[in-house]
């Protein structure tokens, strides 16, 4: 037999050693297919009950979020403060796994994901669950901050409701928020929940370039009503990173234009307009009052017509029979 072609047999350790390589190359590719992309690191509020900018007719005693993967929640990270800034008192804040099918959210996910998770690699996302006190009628802010497991960075966000005993079912108005370019930042301004009364507007300021030409230093807003008044509002930073501003600030439904201000310092501040349609309440728009009227003008100048030209008519006919 030719030497040059002799199978020569490997010990049984190098066997052994081979296949463990392999082994450890699956696992390897494995876990990183599963595991979420670096981009989703920040937990994310996927949903919460009531929604955010909901109007409800009865004040709720819990209110529940839900976020998009494991994290902490460090006492006093979750908040409630009133349309006036007052903080209000929670009755208690529960933190706890969920498993996304049993929350209605599987759809949500990743199936790498849930199957890691599945397999104890790695854990369930988190709810967190918000015993109120009762509550009166107006606008809340609940105000909330988590620490990712997977890289301990932090995220922070709001959410607004309004309880009204005078709205006859609960409604969840569209989320309103508004952009414009000036500058060099992208301004959005949000509304919640949009609707004559009580109102949270947060602003935030993003940078559409690096390095910014000067630090940001503030939020003013000028808010212009039908009719022409107009009101100035100094915004809050808030710990999510917007400049937030609530109270009475929209009192009527129609086209309001709002003139914000960002201060930059010793720069000169960035300023953009945004113009928006306040529905009524009803979300049905406001009445028609100047079609009906001429309608209702109309019928009665009809009436009036019909009427004389009938007692013209009856006097010349009762004096041609004389």
């Amino acid at each position: 037999m030719d030497r040059r072609y002799a199978l020569v047999p490997l010990p049984l350790c190098a066997l052994r050693s081979n296949a463990l390589r392999f082994a450890l190359s699956l696992l390897t590719l494995a876990w990183a297919l599963a595991w979420p992309a670096p981009a989703h690191a920040r937990a994310v509020l996927l949903r919460s009950d009531p929604p955010d900018g909901a109007v409800v007719a009865a004040a709720p005693r819990r209110l529940q979020l839900w976020l998009d993967q494991a994290a902490v929640i460090e006492p006093g990270a979750v908040s409630l403060a009133d349309v006036a800034g007052q903080t209000v008192a929670l009755a208690d804040v529960r933190v706890e796994s969920y498993r996304p099918a049993e929350a209605g959210l599987e759809a949500n996910f990743n199936p790498s994901f849930l199957f890691i998770c599945s397999l104890g690699l790695s854990p369930y996302p988190t709810a967190v669950t918000v015993d109120l006190p009762a509550l009166a009628p107006g606008a809340y802010s609940l105000s909330w901050r988590a620490l990712a497991l997977n890289d301990r960075r932090e995220s922070a966000g709001s959410l607004v409701f309004v309880v009204d005993p005078g709205t006859a079912t609960d409604v969840t108005p569209e989320a309103q928020s508004f952009t414009s370019t000036a500058d060099d930042l992208l301004v959005t301004l949000s509304l919640r929940p949009n609707l004559p009364g009580a109102n949270f507007i947060s602003v935030r300021a993003a940078p559409l370039r690096r390095p910014l030409r000067a630090p940001l230093t503030g939020v003013t807003l000028r808010l212009t009503g039908p009719g022409g008044a107009t009101h100035d509002v100094v915004a809050t930073l808030a710990p999510d990173g917007t400049y937030q501003a609530a109270g009475e600030l929209i009192d009527r439904p129609g086209a309001w234009v709002a003139e914000v201000q960002v201060g930059r310092g010793a720069a000169p501040a960035t300023s953009v307009q945004i113009a928006w349609d306040v529905p009524s309440p009803t979300g049905q728009g406001a009445l028609p009052w100047a079609p009906v009227a001429l309608a209702g003008a109309g019928v009665v100048c009809g009436a009036l017509y019909t009427a004389r030209r009938w007692a013209r008519a009856t006097r010349a006919r009762n004096q041609a029979e004389a």
